[in-house]
């Protein structure tokens, strides 16, 4: 039977990422004017080691941004844990109502 996908999220919340061999980046280029936004390419790409790298990048042109943003998708479990994330579940904790009744 196959092992269930370990998903972990980072220590401030914003970042879930799954559990696998190597580290796997997904890089999307967005073009911004003021009324709109387009997406120019989307990537992926893998690598066995850790990419030092900025979130977002922008550059201005001169009637609209370039921007990039780089996210990791995927990484080994023992990186995930010296980083700070816990694994990660979609259930909801239901808490008791108290009774209407004196």
């Amino acid at each position: 039977m196959e092992e269930p996908i370990k998903i972990m999220r980072s220590p401030s919340g914003n970042l879930k990422c799954t559990v696998g061999s190597r580290f796997l980046y997904e890089v999307t280029l967005y073009k911004d004017y003021k009324d709109r936004s387009e997406l120019i390419d989307n990537r992926f790409y893998s690598s066995s080691k850790p990419v030092e790298y900025k979130e977002i990048q922008i550059c201005k042109m001169d009637n609209y941004l370039l921007s990039k943003c780089i996210t990791l998708l995927e990484a080994p479990i023992d990186y995930l844990l010296t980083n700070g994330f816990k694994e990660w579940t979609n259930e909801k904790i239901r808490r008791k109502r108290k009774s209407n009744s004196n």
